[in-house]
């Protein structure tokens, strides 16, 4: 992978009944093709521009697990800009146009704040396994990962990603 992701970590979700912790890599091979696109475009100050994160070029198969997530001016908050299907249809939530601070109580915002402006801040796709609380489920895996993009004026990062869902954990690739 060309994407080098940054640290291992815990936070809360913005989906209910949902804890996610920091993986390193992408395990599932949906993931492992986001990434691939990603580095597929071309960049500008070392990031790909938003602009060249064209639906008509996303690879069909990760399309509707797809999201963006655009920041405040001052980085304080993050809005879901687009949801894909596949997400909204497995967690039953449809976030678009929300933000994390309006959705959620402060302490679990301010670790997801965190995390993104770290994405930011280092440039490096972030990976995390989606863990249901509650009951174990063995046969229950997702991942969702964060890419680093350029707005159109190029004074800005968003984060590009996708959460994907396997029926049991993947082992590593080596």
């Amino acid at each position: 992978m060309t994407a080098q992701a940054s640290g291992k970590s815990r936070l809360q979700s913005p989906f209910p009944d949902i804890e996610i912790s920091g993986i390193g890599e992408p395990l599932l091979e949906s993931s492992r093709t986001l990434v691939e696109f990603y580095n597929s475009l071309e960049k500008v100050d070392g990031l790909p521009r938003k602009a060249d994160v064209d639906p008509f070029t996303i690879p069909r198969e990760v399309l509707t697990s797809c999201y963006l997530l655009e920041p405040e001016d001052d980085y304080s908050d993050w809005t879901y800009r687009l949801i894909g299907t596949e997400i909204v249809e497995r967690f039953r939530i449809d976030r678009t146009g929300q933000s994390l601070r309006s959705i959620m109580e402060k302490e679990r915002a301010d670790e997801l704040v965190e995390a993104s402006n770290s994405v930011v801040r280092t440039r490096k796709m972030m990976v995390y396994r989606l863990i249901p609380k509650g009951t174990p489920m063995e046969d229950f895996y997702a991942e969702t990962l964060s890419l680093p993009i350029l707005d159109e004026r190029k004074d800005k990062v968003w984060l590009f990603g996708g959460t994907f869902f396997g029926s049991a954990i993947p082992r590593p690739v080596s």
